[in-house]
């Protein structure tokens, strides 16, 4: 059925309008997600200027009417660096310095966590046998994980090892990005040193999802579906709005899964049983390597079976029934050595290091499950929407357009599995970042559908201008999806990663300040300058406290302190009508973040109770250690009790 150009225009656009207005006018969450609350124009500059040249890239060296006489190598030069600083940009977003930001992502406790594990590791044998029981005392990413994350950081570790003149060089550097997770701040400059090398590799990882996708895609339709197919993937929102996030390593298995079953089907088509056999237990070996790294890789064995029965019911066709039937059995076959395989890698892994995978997996989804707890409705909505909206609504709506008709295996194997882990609730609504090893099945039905599809089934301009007129729809397409992309990098905002320390401009004590003399900390290192405190309130009404922070001491504590505040009757603090309790600079600048002589202005807003009767009340200042609960020495001050110091100020409450 030909279409005119306006139906699938407005089918295109429509889905990506809605989602850019819903962010641009929303307020607090969006569709799940915490919406930025203040952002100005310049911090989304370097990605809208990244974009748009790598727009232009792509247009004359992929889909340009000369883009065939460009040699292939001047075009991956472009896509790798193209891509490298479209993440960069995606990144530079909320880091002031965006290539550190990528490395402290890694450090952070809001992030993974693995670094904090495997660079510690030096005894694996006894780590794997004891997997289950001390995996209960990690970070709650490597908590409910395999080890495979943890041993790339113990391997770049052992690399730093070998290099430890240089760590130790660079550690002034890289040391600061540790200061916001307390299980990091003690690793010594070689385990700083893995944890660096670690993110590198999954940039590097990453960056290289392209090569795998073009050689897939150059398998299933034209040079030109692949190279469009390779330059789409770092435009999509999974791959550069959270750059150093593990998931997008991922999208290697999807891709490899598929690559391979396309192999093994040459081989059994071309009589070759052996080398069908040979590919099968890879495809096995492939989908145990998959779930070493993540447990919540297990929906990928349903979308290479999926693939796998469909791409071979489309290869045999429907006109003998028998031969199909004979057909479908071999695949069956070959499906069996791929999960034999898979099997004997596990077993085997488990029998020779003594690490219990059954019982580790047990305890991680249960912990899992209990941690992501949402009702079914919306959700059951959101987690494929979040899909989509991370992977591009353009791209979604030409792979569900035109994509299935002639890829319709793959539209299934990206679509039928979604919709069972939306539906049965087996991603347990998980966001769409977390199932990025789907996205490039989806920008691979795009790229061909854009490359092929659309001139045959459109009439009106776009058909009558023929390869023109498909030149016109990718720009458009690409456009677009380039609008929605910056949009959702500029306005949402994932996970608080902290605040690069480096980063933190030195505050001016303001004229209204009210000066002091107190310090907390072994040596008195963690110095309030002053405060500013209003002098009265109504019950009920919203205030706020502002300190100002001193680090008296070469080096930042190790222990990371949160501040506490209490407006309070007496000294004794028995009763209380507001109360702060949070980590420094809006949770974003733990103590072991400080920087020596920077001063920090502290806001910390509270609301007074609806209850409080009227009279002069106290604040109550201290500092305790965030895991310990134990409370920072109070080294001086006026008046404290039991590491609480009265500030020299009053609230009158009217």
């Amino acid at each position: 059925m030909k279409l005119r150009s306006w139906v699938p225009a407005i089918l295109i656009a429509a889905p990506a309008v809605v989602y850019i207005a819903a962010l641009a006018l929303g307020q607090g969450y969006v569709l799940g997600w915490q919406r930025a609350a203040s952002v100005t124009w310049r911090e989304g500059l370097p990605l809208a200027l990244a974009y748009a040249a790598y727009l232009a890239f792509v247009f004359i060296a992929i889909v340009g009417p000369n883009a065939d006489r460009i040699p292939g190598w001047v075009k991956w030069i472009g896509l790798i660096v193209g891509s490298v600083a479209l993440q960069i940009a995606a990144t530079a977003v909320v880091e002031p310095f965006p290539l550190r930001g990528i490395l402290f992502r890694q450090f952070s406790q809001f992030t993974n966590g693995f670094v904090t594990v495997g660079a510690r590791w030096d005894n694996l044998a006894n780590v794997f046998q004891r997997y289950t029981e001390l995996s209960l005392a990690w970070p709650i990413h490597p908590r409910h994980q395999p080890p495979g994350l943890m041993l790339i950081f113990w391997g770049t570790t052992q690399l730093a090892s070998l290099l430890q003149s240089v760590s130790a060089s660079l550690a002034p550097v890289f040391r600061p990005l540790t200061c916001f997770d307390q299980g990091v701040t003690p690793l010594s400059d070689v385990q700083v040193m893995g944890g660096v090398l670690g993110a590198a590799v999954e940039f590097i990882a990453a960056t290289l999802t392209i090569i795998p996708l073009w050689r897939l895609v150059r398998r299933l339709s034209t040079a030109r579906a692949a190279w469009l197919a390779a330059a789409m993937l770092p435009m999509t929102a999974c791959m550069i709005a959270w750059v150093s996030r593990w998931d997008r390593v991922f999208v290697l298995f999807s891709i490899g899964g598929i690559a391979l079953i396309e192999d093994l089907f040459v081989a059994a088509r071309k009589g070759n049983g052996a080398r069908a056999a040979v590919i099968a237990a890879g495809l096995g070996g492939l989908v145990a390597l998959a779930l070493f790294f993540a447990y919540k890789l297990v929906p990928i064995v349903l979308t290479l079976g999926l693939y796998a029965l469909a791409r071979a019911a489309q290869l045999q066709g429907r006109s003998d029934l028998v031969a199909l039937r004979k057909w479908l059995g071999s695949v069956a076959v070959l499906g069996l050595i791929a999960a034999g395989m898979a099997a004997a890698l596990w077993i085997g892994f488990s029998v020779v290091t003594g690490y219990d995978a059954i019982s580790h997996f047990r305890g991680a989804m249960g912990f899992h499950l209990t941690v992501i707890e949402r009702a079914y409705w919306p959700w059951v909505v959101y987690s494929s929407l979040d899909v989509f909206n991370h992977v591009g609504l353009p791209f979604v709506a030409v792979a569900l357009i035109w994509g299935w008709r002639k890829w319709w295996p793959l539209a299934l194997a990206f679509f039928g599995t979604l919709f069972v882990l939306s539906i049965g609730r087996l991603a347990h609504d998980e966001t769409g970042r977390l199932l990025a090893y789907l996205s490039p099945l989806v920008v691979a039905l795009a790229a061909m559908a854009l490359s092929e599809g659309i001139p045959a089934l459109m009439v009106g301009p776009a058909r009558a201008g023929g390869v023109s007129g498909a030149r016109r729809v990718i720009f458009a397409v690409t456009a677009l999806a380039g609008v929605q992309l910056f949009v959702h990098v500029f306005l949402l905002r994932f996970v608080s990663y902290g605040v690069d320390p480096l980063s933190v401009a030195p505050a001016i004590a303001p004229a209204s300040m009210t000066q002091t003399r107190i310090r907390y900390g072994p040596a008195g290192e963690l110095r309030l300058v002053g405060f500013e405190l209003p002098s009265r309130v109504a019950p009920g009404e919203h205030a706020e406290a502002v300190l100002y922070w001193r680090l008296e001491a070469d080096q930042p504590p190790q222990t990371s302190y949160k501040v506490f505040l209490h407006v309070s009757s007496t000294l004794d603090d028995t009763e209380r009508i507001a109360s702060v309790d949070e980590i420094p600079l809006n949770w974003a600048l733990p103590t072991s973040c400080w920087m020596p002589g920077v001063l920090l202005r502290d806001a910390h807003p509270f609301d007074v109770d609806a209850n409080a009767r009227p009279g002069t009340w106290l604040a109550l200042l201290g500092l305790y250690n965030e895991q310990t609960g134990e409370r920072a020495k109070v080294f001086e001050a006026q008046r404290a009790i039991a590491g609480a110091v009265e500030l020299p100020a009053t609230i009158e409450v009217k």
